[in-house]
This record gives structure tokens, C-alpha cells and sequence, in this order.
């Protein structure tokens, strides 16, 4: 073959692993955050599941402000690359405190970590737009890589929370 794809050519850098490894992963923790967080105030803190599941709307609700600040932060070239391990930072600090905070902690917690877990992804895409040598067919193939891994981690990750809560470590 003369000009090879890009899909091929895509599948041999190790950025693209490296990259939807790390995206699986972020996915994977929104996914089970929205399958675990109600069950885990619920369990935990004690709520009625009817509050547990309003107070865990806090993430998508944090998330668009997320969007909007990493995505505004993107725009300068230098922050992109430290900006993808920042989010991932504030999904970390923000989850110890979910786990281990009460009532205005919890709160403030479930607004961290869903701003770091939707801030992740216009950082990722702006950042993958300025790697060199990118074209727009490289382009499109780490966006398919990538949502690969999203929707990969979307299908599984309900699936383990709901295996995990049925073993005697798991949710009660």
C-alpha cells in the first residue's frame, strides 16, 4: 500500500495507548461514579436514595463548569499537557474527600470531581490537536481510539459496580 491509513498509523504510536489507556480510565470513573455515588451516600451517609440520587446530580451539574474552565485553560498550548494530569488530580483529591468528608464536604467534593472528570476531555481533545505532525485523518483516528476507550469503559464499568456490590466487601 502506498499510503497506508491512518488508523494503522495511529494503533503503532504509543501516545494513542498511553492516551486511551488514561481515557478509559477517566471513563471509567465517571461511569461508576454515576452507578455508585447513590448507592454509596445512600449506604454510607446514611440519605434516603431520593436525596443521595439529587445530591449525585451535583456531577453533571459541576461537569459543564468543568468543560468550560479546562476548555477555556486548553487554549494555551503549555497548560494542555499538565492540565490532563490536573484533572485527574481533582478527581483524586476530590474523591477523598466524597469518601471521607460529611454533609457541606460532601457537597463540595462531588462539585470537584465532576468539574475534573468533565474537564478532562476538551483538554484532551485540544491537546491531541496540537501533538506534531498531527493531520486531520490522524486527527479523526485518535478520536476513534479514543472513544473506543470511552464507550468501552461506559458498557463495563455499570457491570463491575453492580458485580462488586454483590461481594462482601462491595456495597451493602
Amino acid at each position: 500500500i502506498k499510503n497506508p491509513g491512518s488508523l494503522p498509523k495511529a494503533l503503532t504510536m504509543p501516545l494513542v495507548w498511553t492516551l486511551g489507556l488514561a481515557t478509559f480510565a477517566i471513563s471509567w470513573v465517571y461511569n461508576m461514579d454515576f452507578s455508585f455515588i447513590p448507592l454509596f451516600l445512600e449506604s454510607v451517609h446514611g440519605l434516603s436514595l431520593a436525596d443521595a440520587n439529587r445530591l449525585a446530580s451535583l456531577l453533571p451539574f459541576s461537569g459543564i463548569a468543568g468543560v468550560i474552565l479546562f476548555g477555556v485553560l486548553a487554549t494555551r498550548a503549555t497548560w494542555r499537557k499538565h492540565l490532563l494530569s490536573t484533572s485527574c488530580s481533582v478527581v483524586l483529591l476530590g474523591s477523598m474527600a466524597l469518601f471521607f468528608g460529611e454533609g457541606t464536604t460532601t457537597k463540595a467534593a462531588l462539585l470537584v470531581v465532576g468539574c475534573g472528570l468533565s474537564g478532562w476531555l476538551p483538554v484532551l481533545n485540544t491537546y491531541i490537536m496540537g501533538l506534531p505532525s498531527m493531520t486531520p485523518s490522524l486527527m479523526a483516528a485518535f478520536v476513534v481510539l479514543v472513544n473506543i476507550a470511552i464507550y468501552m469503559a461506559g458498557f463495563i464499568s455499570p457491570l463491575a459496580v453492580g458485580w462488586l456490590s454483590q461481594r462482601p466487601f462491595g456495597l451493602r
